[in-house]
């Protein structure tokens, strides 16, 4: 069966189930881009720091993917064996 889920309903309800995510990409983002307005500017200190920052953030996005993830698995195995 087909869904008639929009791409927005479906992006909302993944941004609840897992709202470090996205905050965490945007974070990664956000400190990208100021890594580049600074490389640009020739601030190579601080540029350096936002690249730091970029893969401080990176990371606790993976982080949260892999642990809502884990929970999302552990949360359908206890569903299923309460069903069984």
């Amino acid at each position: 069966p087909a869904s008639t889920e929009t791409y927005r309903e479906k992006a909302l309800r993944k941004f609840k189930q897992q709202p470090l995510v996205p905050l965490g990409a945007a974070a990664t983002t956000v400190a990208l881009i100021v890594a580049m307005v600074k490389m640009r500017k020739g601030q190579q200190h601080s540029f350096n720091n936002w690249l730091r920052v970029r893969i401080l953030a990176q990371g606790l996005t993976v982080a949260a993917v892999v642990g809502g993830s884990w929970a999302y698995s552990a949360d359908s195995t206890s569903v299923s064996q309460r069903g069984a």
